[in-house]
């Protein structure tokens, strides 16, 4: 939880000071880059196991395959 509230705080300083930010075209798309990378590597690092959970949940109450024609099929 404090992570993510530490790096929401970071995206709305940086979106509020944007304007007043001059960078050479080089580094600011580093810094996009980067940017991205973090964010992706939150959703995958923090998210996903909560997905994964919330999947598993599903599937032990949702019996969504049940009677299905796959699922009684061996080869």
């Amino acid at each position: 939880m404090d992570i993510s509230l530490f790096l929401v705080s970071g995206f709305v300083l940086i979106h509020f000071f944007s304007k007043y930010i001059s960078l050479p075209k080089a580094v600011l798309r580093q810094f996009i880059s980067f940017s991205a990378g973090v964010g992706i590597a939150y959703v995958f690092i923090l998210l996903w196991p909560q997905v994964a959970h919330s999947q598993s949940l599903a599937e032990e109450n949702i019996n969504w395959l049940e009677g299905h024609f796959l699922q009684n099929y061996q080869a």
